[in-house]
């Protein structure tokens, strides 16, 4: 889990939002069905449990947006089908 923070940071340095998105994804499945520790969890990824006093994981929420953002602005989703604009058709 943590090599795969590791490369999330460098592929967000490098500005390769969908390799980061997916070490984010496949980091949180396998946390998720490995049950991790909720320890674990928010080094990981995180807690907002006291509002005040946010803490910070090693996949940074902002970041982890700002990848999610990203790839849906360059299609760089993983539905299957790319988005494509809505085209009027007049009967």
């Amino acid at each position: 889990m943590w090599e795969l923070a590791a490369s999330f940071r460098v592929y967000m340095r490098q500005k390769k939002y969908s390799q980061a998105k997916h070490c984010y994804e496949v980091a949180r499945n396998v946390s998720i069905f490995m049950e991790l520790p909720e320890e674990e969890m928010i080094n990981l990824f995180g807690s907002r449990e006291e509002p005040d006093k946010p803490i910070i994981g090693m996949f940074s929420e902002e970041e982890v947006q700002k990848a999610y953002q990203e790839c849906i602005k360059r299609n760089l989703t993983t539905e299957n089908r790319r988005y494509e604009p809505i085209k009027k058709v007049h009967g």
